[in-house]
């Protein structure tokens, strides 16, 4: 039996997606990188965070698009800048397509176990 592989590759659905949306793609994907470490009982990521999801999430994906900068003062000053710029989109592109944010968590624990 014969088998015949052509190079064909799968047109990627992100080169559609604006540069906006994939920021707030990769803070998404850094948030669940964050809970999953709380998760984790040998992390100490319960210790650096205490409560807060969201905003080490932001300065994770923001660190990340700086990864190119090798000076750690320019990286410090950058990393600042983006982390405003992140926060900025994420609530921008979350309410542009009525996406939900971490900020209504709370109010979506208290209709679920107002409910029981």
């Amino acid at each position: 039996m014969r088998f015949f592989i052509f190079d064909i590759k799968p047109k990627c659905p992100l080169k559609r997606i604006s540069s906006l949306l994939k920021i707030y793609l990769e803070i998404e994907k850094e948030l669940r990188n964050v809970v999953d470490e709380k998760l984790d009982e040998y992390s100490t990521a319960k210790e650096d965070y205490q409560r807060q999801l969201l905003l080490p999430a932001i300065e994770r994906a923001a660190g990340n698009s700086l990864r190119k900068i090798e000076d750690d003062r320019k990286f410090e000053i950058k990393l600042g800048e983006r982390i405003k710029e992140y926060g900025n989109i994420y609530y921008k592109v979350a309410y542009k397509y009525k996406l939900p944010t971490m900020r209504i968590v709370p109010f979506l624990l208290r209709l679920i176990t107002d409910s029981k």
